[in-house]
Formats: C-alpha cells, sequence, structure tokens
C-alpha cells in the first residue's frame, strides 16, 4: 500500500481495497509512507485504476473528465503521464459528454467500452433523425456489441429495413489472402488481414499510402 499525509491524516493512496480486506480481516499489512503534491497523489490513484481489470472505461473516463475539469492536469498532461494515447484518452473522456438520460439507456454501461461512448457521442451531436434513432437502439444493444454494430443498428432504424453485412476477400498472385473488406452495404467499416500478412507489413508505410490515397 501507498500512504500519504495530508492535513486530514494519513491517506491510502494506492491499495485501498487490499487495505480495507486487511482492516475487516484485522490482518497487519505494510505500507509505504510518501510525501505527494496532489498532483503526484492523483497519478498514482489514476495509474493503479488503469491497470485494474475490474474498472470499466466507464468509470475511468469519469475519473479522468474529474482529474481534468478540476484543474489538476490538461488532457494533454494526464494523457503523457498515464502514457495513454491521445485518441484514446479522448476516447475515454467520450463518456463525460454523455447525458444521464442516454447513459440510463445503455443495459450495462459498465460492458461498453470507449469507443463505442465515442460513437454515441458523434450519433447524439447529429441530433434530429439521428438521435431519434439512438434512443431506439440503445436499449437493444448487446451487452458485448462495439462501435460496428452501433452503426448497424442505427442504419437499421434509419432505412427501416435490414441492412446486409458484406464482406470482400482480396487475394494476392498466388491466391494467398491479402486482407478482407468489410461493409454494411453502403460503406467500408473495417478492414482485417490474415497472421501471415500482419508480419509482414509495415505500419508507418501502410498509413502513409493510405493517406496519400485518401488526400488525392
Amino acid at each position: 500500500l501507498v500512504v500519504a499525509k495530508t492535513p486530514a491524516g494519513y491517506q491510502i493512496i494506492a491499495g485501498e481495497r487490499r487495505g480495507r480486506a486487511c482492516l475487516s480481516l484485522k490482518v497487519k499489512f505494510k505500507a509505504i509512507l510518501e510525501t505527494l503534491t496532489d498532483k503526484e497523489a492523483a497519478i498514482v490513484q489514476a495509474a493503479e485504476n488503469l491497470n485494474r481489470r475490474d474498472l470499466s472505461d466507464y468509470s475511468k473516463g469519469l475519473n479522468y473528465h474529474s482529474l481534468i475539469e478540476s484543474g489538476v492536469f490538461s488532457q494533454s498532461e494526464l494523457s503523457k503521464k498515464l502514457n495513454i494515447s491521445k485518441a484514446n484518452m479522448s476516447n475515454l473522456l467520450s463518456f463525460a459528454d454523455l447525458p444521464q438520460d442516454i447513459i440510463g439507456l445503455f443495459p450495462d454501461i459498465s460492458k461498453v467500452s470507449s469507443r463505442t461512448a465515442t460513437e454515441v457521442r458523434a450519433i447524439y451531436n447529429k441530433g434530429g433523425k439521428n438521435l431519434e434513432a439512438l434512443k431506439r437502439a440503445l436499449p437493444s444493444l448487446p451487452v458485448t456489441a462495439g462501435a460496428n454494430r452501433l452503426s448497424h443498428l442505427i442504419m437499421v432504424e434509419l432505412n427501416g429495413k435490414q441492412v446486409q453485412s458484406l464482406s470482400k476477400k482480396i487475394y494476392g498472385k498466388n491466391n494467398d489472402l491479402l486482407f478482407t473488406v468489410r461493409s454494411d452495404g453502403e460503406k467500408i467499416v473495417g478492414l482485417s488481414f490474415p497472421l501471415s500478412i500482419v508480419s509482414k507489413i509495415d505500419q508507418e508505410s501502410l498509413c502513409s499510402n493510405l493517406k496519400d490515397y485518401l488526400e488525392s
């Protein structure tokens, strides 16, 4: 456990649940006493939460949002301190942008990924028919469904019919599978590569070529 001395007394900074369990069982334990600033203590706590498997993206997102809103860190500072990419941090913070009436429509918000929350935020911000379709789709969203599944459900709601999910396999000269293109019938929703190809891919070169193609 990591303990810091504060004006209110000693405070557990890391290992709080373990400390409570030991106290309830009257088991002695060792603690590391640290002298930490508010920022340092916040980072220790946030880093511990980041590594907890039982902590949902929703809880992490609200925790990070609270640290940013209280002025302890900027979004960029927090990303660097926790070694989280700016994109992942933005996804996690999207939970804080969702109103309670939307959050309440999820079957289980603790099972929702940050990427799905970002998709929900984007649909919500469109308003109008998209918002109404979102409100109809969320209660029936499977607990393990991701952003692509949600987009599919929204399209079904907007079109009033089932949208066919399509995939196209692309093969090389030797009939080796190179990649698979997946679409919802109207637009591409994903690309996937077999493991035999992944090991050969230069990610930087691939992204650069794709960027040049899209901007041409």
